[in-house]
């Protein structure tokens, strides 16, 4: 079976019937029989994924989990190319273009990190030449720190079920005790601090499974990772103009979709010069 899509309108009956003959004929030419052609009316988009998870609040059970996914400073990165060679980094901070090289207002917005990290120390300058040629694409961490966050997630559930355990015995405890003492004060403090550790262990588990969950279904997927793409790096240069120190970075630009609806940059206002 050959399964042509076209865009919608594209393409008429007497022309799909047309190139559907001569698609048949170049299979046969091929030793290539017994197939058949149809046709059908499809749109295509990139398959980004989600976007980066939000940044939350320390009391959040996830916040700890969730920082590999968000457009935050310091996200672990890694490129496509390098995958194999367990070569990562983090992002060291963003910058918003302005205007580009004609000058014409730029809404993009690049990550900056190390040639070592985007590149092999080996390779020479890097610079996207044009929208049409190969990307060299980043994503959020890679494989190996992807699954060490799935762990750590896992990880994290088997405490608090642990710790729940434990003060529900402690409760039990102390209960047996204000019950033998009226004058039971501090066991009366302990047992109210205790319920209410009980009580923030039992709230995480359930907000992690669920986290966990989303985290395989919307994430499993490397492709959806992807955040943007190599522009320039330049070569490793040390010593640069004899100043004594090492010229290592790379710039990269994000992929809107994923950093728009959480991206807060890290501009800082400096005033009037």
């Amino acid at each position: 079976m050959i399964w042509v899509a076209v865009y919608p309108g594209s393409t008429s009956a007497d022309t799909a019937h047309k190139v559907s003959q001569d698609i048949l004929g170049l299979l046969k030419r091929n030793g290539v029989e017994d197939v058949e052609v149809e046709w059908h009316e499809a749109v295509t988009w990139k398959a980004t994924g989600p976007p980066l998870l939000p940044v939350v609040g320390s009391n959040d059970p996830t916040a700890h989990f969730r920082r590999h996914l968000t457009a935050a400073l310091g996200i672990p990165i890694a490129t496509v190319e390098r995958e194999a060679e367990d070569a990562q980094g983090t992002v060291g901070f963003f910058f918003h273009e302005n205007r580009d090289k004609k000058g014409n207002p730029s809404t993009k917005v690049f990550g900056v990190s190390n040639h070592h990290v985007l590149l092999t120390k080996a390779e020479k300058k890097y610079e996207l030449m044009s929208t049409s040629a190969p990307r060299k694409y980043i994503q959020a961490g890679g494989l190996r720190r992807f699954q060490r966050g799935l762990d750590e997630i896992k990880v994290a559930i088997s405490h608090h079920i642990i710790l729940a355990e434990l003060y529900t015995r402690e409760i039990i405890e102390l209960e047996k005790e204000m019950s033998q003492d009226e004058e039971a004060g501090e066991e009366a403090e302990q047992l109210r601090k205790t319920r209410q550790r009980l009580d923030e262990q039992t709230r995480a588990i359930p907000v992690l499974e669920e986290f966990y969950k989303n985290v395989v279904v919307q994430w499993s997927d490397i492709a959806f990772c992807n955040i943007g793409y190599i522009h320039y790096s330049p070569p490793i240069s040390i010593d640069v103009r004899g100043e004594q120190y090492t010229e290592d970075w790379g710039t990269f630009e994000l992929n809107e979709a994923k950093f728009k609806d959480q991206f807060r940059g890290n501009v800082v206002d400096l005033g009037p010069f």
